[in-house]
């Protein structure tokens, strides 16, 4: 017959773990029958419950086979004995043994079921709980014990109680010796074993056994009065539970109730009586109340110390945390700084480049091209446009997670910032031929008290991307009062009937590098930054962005933002006078822009007749023609659905004499200059879309005084306003290359344009000069733009003449750049790269109106479509560089490093303008040779320029 080994090793393993556990359960059974009490056999303390606990909270309730046959042999062995010939003993045996076995299990499952073996002694609760459910548990083998002992003839009636008393205190304190002395070997483990600690654990042992041996050994004889010298030895109980913990607590007790069993038994110490079962009962809880004090002692203790280590960890934890975050918070500090440090020199060495790029585009844009290369100028200043804004946006975050992004607060124009918001996304909505319409309330007040530039950079994200993302319809920036009713904050709402927003990506919008539509097909492009940044700059003006959005209907997007209002009372325009009574024909077919008319025109007191198209136009004018109630005033869209513009005008050519109307045009931007080519009409005013409620009063205040002259005869048609009585403007521009740009972007305007190479030239030239706008180029040689800025402003004041408008032109453009040219009295800041449809809207707000656009300029072109300024600079430019490499050549000799770096930095600046990006790296060399004082590699750079020179000699002689 073959053995299976895989069952039956499992079996001998089992097997020899019941006959350990039997062994030791007969050997303390055997100590335990030396304080048994006649009759019976009964003991005072019953060390194998103890056993028997211990044995199935380690080993498992499954092992109660080897505790039933330990108490099984020890009490046959008792009964037989003392009466060998009765064999009845062994059913005496085998009933005792039961419930033996089952008090231990069912003790080791309560306890392991409500509290856990590895937590028994850790707190002073779970020791109460355990000494709560032995003593519940202890009176089972008491009472199966006492029963069977009765039933058998070995114990009367009349003892019994006595009997299972002593019995169940017997089995109870043996749980309480034996139990915890095992249980608590693990706190051993943490305890540092040094030699003082090894000799105090040695004192402590010999102290409590010599104790021991003096209180029960009969040392000091004593009577019943005496009792309580017996509790001197809780003084060695605290010592051991403060010092060394339940494992300490244990042994003691155990060396104490020994000493006190043996003595007790020889009738020696403070609890031996008369009554030797009174002496064992009075001995019995003296050892069971030491166990429990004992145990919960040092529960108590061992508790309060895991407290403070756990307190202590968490404190060392947060230290070390703390430190950790403060490292790490010095170092994103430092990096934040480099990082901001590094932004702002790469973003002046992008932008010089992107300026030429960009203006250059502008440029071109305006000469003659056939429909390629206009397609591939298209492609050019799209990429190129977009690549500036990204750049923008990276700087702007970069600015705000730093924490550098900080909020001004000046007087500043809410009309001027939102018109110039529209006006920058006009042309784009224009080209897509979406109406673009600004609204801002009347109750809403002019000038505000806050951060321009934060709602400025809002609005045009907010826009940007409404325009971007809508291809028909219209866009609506809202400005109203905040309907909860804080006077100083304002809400703003940007509409659009465009894609929507999915309903799976409007959770994430706000989240950096997240687009909207990145899944619609040619929608792609941008950073993903916009409205990251916009809720950034919205917090910093105390208000909140959200949206409502549906895909395929729109968004709408709102903000709040609060300022404050300046102490000079109502700041609002005066309405037009001159209007009171008056009919207007207001002629435009969208319905918002209708709206946003005719609430600026309310306080006007004119009559207003709205139509839709052309043909209802004419006929309202031919009606009122034949009721003799003729309009006044027409004001009319340049982009209506059932006529052009040019159609229109001809049917109004057609009814002049019989129409006899004050006209005035509203048109787009980048259609100004093609409408005011026009000399077919006297149109009074050209008023720019989004039509701002400043111009359009004044453009009617013309109107009005012009209906209240006397009727005269039409003047004829006139071009450009003579130069006598224009505007000058004086810009202050030491690069030739940038001088260039600036002139070709407003060589349209029918304005003077003086020019000054330094700041000490544009002081003087203003002194003795009538300027009406100053572009200030903020980094020139001799005086800056920033001191020639602050000389002008004090000239001012000692002359009591009123402030110029000053802009200022930087490739900087970090707030602390900003705030130092505001500072020096500039009252604007425009950053480099330039462009045309952001320099041509400051220019004209600061000097009057859109009008100014010389419709009927002299063409500055020839016939091949090139711009004379641009043909004739670069054989300038290229001869000019030649010239600094023979100045930077005569400065080695002499080792003038200064003048080389100057040099180098002007030639870097300036050849990023006209795309000569190779020659601007080795200027950039140059400046950082001359900088480190090394001559011999300015020479190389020099040799290298000297070739890059020859290589381009063709290209030069083309030209």
């Amino acid at each position: 017959m073959k053995i299976d080994s895989g069952r039956f090793i499992p079996f001998l393993k089992e097997s020899a773990v019941n006959a350990a556990i039997a062994a030791v359960y007969v050997a303390t059974a055997k100590l335990g029958f030396l304080l048994a009490i006649d009759p019976g056999n009964v003991c005072a303390v019953w060390f194998p419950s103890g056993i028997a606990l211990v044995a199935l909270l380690f080993a498992g309730n499954q092992f109660w086979p080897g505790i039933w046959l330990g108490s099984f042999i020890a009490n046959s062995w008792f009964f037989i004995e003392h009466n060998p010939f009765a064999w009845s003993s062994l059913w005496l045996s085998f009933c005792i043994a039961t419930g033996s076995t089952n008090q231990a299990a069912l003790g080791s499952y309560l306890i392991q079921k409500i509290i856990g073996r590895r937590s028994l002694l850790d707190r002073a609760r779970s020791v109460l709980m355990f000494v709560g459910i032995e003593a519940a548990v202890c009176t089972i083998a008491a009472s199966i014990g006492i029963a069977t002992l009765v039933h058998g003839g070995f114990l009367p009636w009349s003892h019994a109680p006595y009997a299972w008393l002593t019995w169940w205190i017997g089995d109870l304190v043996g749980v309480l010796l034996i139990a915890p002395l095992f249980l608590s070997g693990r706190y051993l483990t943490p305890i540092s074993w040094a030699g003082s600690r090894v000799l105090e654990a040695v004192v402590l042992t010999a102290a409590t056994l010599g104790t021991s041996i003096v209180v029960f050994g009969g040392v000091l004889k004593v009577g019943a009065a005496y009792y309580p010298i017996a509790f001197v030895l809780m003084a060695h109980i605290f010592w051991a539970a403060f010092r060394f913990g339940p494992f300490s607590v244990s042994f003691c007790c155990l060396l104490i109730s020994a000493c006190a069993v043996v003595g007790t038994m020889h009738e020696l110490g403070p609890f031996s009586k008369g009554e030797f079962r009174e002496s064992l009962l009075f001995l019995q809880a003296f050892v069971g109340f030491l166990s429990a004090m004992g145990l919960s002692l040092a529960a108590a203790i061992t508790e309060q110390r895991q407290s403070e280590t756990r307190l202590q960890t968490e404190v060392d934890w947060r230290r070390r945390t703390q430190e950790d975050l403060q490292k790490a918070k010095e170092q994103a500090e430092e990096a934040n700084e480099a990082k901001s440090r590094f932004l702002a020199k790469i973003s002046h060495e992008l932008r010089t480049p992107l300026n030429a790029i960009i203006g250059m585009a502008d440029i071109l844009s305006e000469t003659r091209l056939d429909a390629e290369q206009r397609k591939f100028l298209q492609t050019l200043t799209k990429a190129s446009g977009t690549l500036m804004d990204q750049i923008n946006d990276l700087l702007d975050l970069a600015k705000i997670e730093a924490g550098k992004m900080e909020v001004q607060k000046i007087v500043f124009n809410l009309e001027e910032i939102v018109a110039m918001v529209c006006e920058i996304a006009a042309i784009r909505a224009s080209r897509k031929q979406l109406e673009l319409v600004a609204d801002i309330k009347p109750d809403v007040p002019c000038m505000l008290i806050g951060d321009p530039g934060c709602l400025r950079h809002i609005l045009l994200n907010l826009v940007g991307n409404a325009v971007k993302y809508t291809d028909r319809g219209e866009v609506i920036v809202t400005v109203e009062k905040d309907p909860g009713g804080n006077s100083n904050c304002l809400r703003f709402m940007v509409a659009d009937t465009g894609l929507g927003i999915p309903a799976d990506k409007q959770d994430k919008i706000f989240e950096a590098f997240t687009q909207a539509s990145t899944l619609a097909a040619g929608y792609r492009g941008g950073s993903g930054l916009g409205l990251t940044i916009a809720r950034h700059l919205v917090g910093l003006l105390g208000g909140r962005i959200w949206f409502e959005s549906r895909e395929g209907q729109g968004s709408r997007f709102f903000f709040s933002a609060v300022f404050e209002k300046p102490q000079q009372g109502d700041d609002d325009a005066a309405a037009a006078p001159g209007l009171a009574g008056r009919r207007l024909l207001l002629v435009e077919d969208h319905a918002a822009t209708q709206a946003v008319i005719g609430e600026m025109l309310k306080p006007c007191g004119a009559q207003v007749t709205s139509v839709a198209g052309a043909r209802e136009a004419l006929g309202k004018l031919q009606e009122a023609q034949q009721e003799g109630r003729r309009y006044d005033i027409l004001l009319v869209d340049g982009s209506l659905p059932d006529y052009s513009w040019l159609q229109f005008v001809a049917k109004l050519e057609a009814m002049r004499d019989t129409v006899g109307t004050t006209i005035m045009m509203l048109t787009a931007l980048d259609r100004a200059a093609e409408m005011m080519g026009s000399q077919r009409l006297n149109i009074l005013a050209y008023v720019i879309k989004p039509v701002r409620r400043s111009e359009l009063w004044n453009a009617l205040s013309s109107a009005g005084q012009k209906l209240a002259m006397p009727a005269v005869e039409p003047p004829p048609a006139v071009g450009p306003v003579p130069a006598a009585s224009s505007p000058q403007i004086l810009l202050a521009e030491d690069a030739e290359d940038n001088r260039l740009v600036v002139l070709t972007y407003l060589k349209n305007l029918s304005c003077r344009i003086d020019i000054a190479q330094d700041g000490r030239a544009a002081l003087a030239m203003f002194k003795s000069g009538n300027y009406g706008l100053i572009l200030m180029d903020m980094q020139m040689p001799e005086m800056d733009g920033y001191e020639a800025t602050v000389a002008i402003r004090q000239w001012e004041k000692e002359h009591g003449r009123p402030p110029v408008p000053i802009i200022a032109l930087t490739a900087y453009a970090l707030n602390e750049e900003i705030r130092r040219c505001l500072d020096a009295g500039c009252n604007l800041h425009l950053a480099k790269p330039i462009k045309k449809s952001v320099l041509l809207p400051a220019v004209l707000a600061h000097i009057g109106s859109p009008a100014l656009l010389a419709a009927g300029s002299q063409d500055d072109r020839e016939g091949d479509g090139v711009d004379v300024e641009i043909r004739d600079l670069i054989p300038i430019f290229l001869t000019n560089r030649r010239a600094d490499i023979g100045q930077m050549r005569s400065a080695l000799s002499r080792k003038d490093f200064l003048l080389i770096e100057h040099t180098g930095h002007k030639i870097k600046g300036v050849s990023g303008s006209y795309g000569f990006d190779s020659l601007g790296q080795i200027g950039a060399a140059l400046e950082k040779a001359a900088a480190a004082k090394s001559a011999q590699a300015v020479e190389r750079h020099l040799v290298e320029m000297e070739h890059w020179f020859e290589r381009l000699g063709p290209l030069r002689e083309s030209h």
